[in-house]
């Protein structure tokens, strides 16, 4: 296999116990940062279309992030793709040419944004949690999506947690002197049987 999901990768090192435990995503992303900054290691692509690796990284810095999408890809397939996708270099001019005293070409200038077209101040996202791995899924919802709003100065960020729970048998007691000791310690708004 030439190349893998560098998501499956990232959740590979989160479950299995042989595998290097790691903090968090961002110490995943920035280890495949520095990978792809040499040609020793492997390649990178945010995704692929076809046979065409779109946002290839190999031997070069990139920005790395890592979604369903993204993908390591062996060094030595990525070192055949990096050469195979190398530009042509431009010709250089021949006998009786200009000299190299071409004219250069206009800078392009980025885009002026469009004053009619408002910016969004507020999200609301909700998402249902697989209960056996909650934890780690959790903990990716803050890395990814939280942290890109505590990142900025001034933006207010408000997570509330909804768990519902049903027992066709009913609880038994321990679970539920348990569940109720420990919602008063953490502090619950809510947590009520019934």
């Amino acid at each position: 296999m030439s190349e893998v999901c560098a998501l499956k990768v990232w959740q590979d090192c989160c479950h299995y116990l042989y595998l290097p435990r790691l903090l968090n995503c961002h110490v995943f992303d920035r280890a495949v940062t520095q990978g792809v900054e040499t040609e020793d290691f492997f390649g990178f692509a945010s995704a692929k279309e076809g046979d065409k690796y779109l946002g290839f990284a190999f031997g070069r810095s990139s920005t790395i992030t890592t979604d369903e999408n993204a993908l390591l890809i062996e060094r030595a397939a990525a070192a055949e793709y990096h050469e195979r996708t190398k530009p042509m270099p431009p010709p250089s001019p021949g006998p009786g040419g200009d000299g190299g005293n071409r004219p250069e070409p206009d800078p392009v200038q980025p885009p002026i944004p469009d004053p009619s077209v408002t910016s969004k101040s507020r999200f609301y996202g909700t998402i249902d949690l697989n209960p056996i791995k909650a934890k780690m899924d959790f903990a990716t919802i803050v890395d990814e999506v939280v942290q890109q709003f505590t990142a900025d100065a001034g933006v207010e960020v408000t997570i509330s947690v909804e768990i519902q729970a049903k027992s066709k048998n009913g609880f038994s007691e321990t679970v539920q002197r348990t569940v109720k000791e420990n919602c008063n310690v953490l502090k619950f708004g809510n947590a009520e049987f019934e």
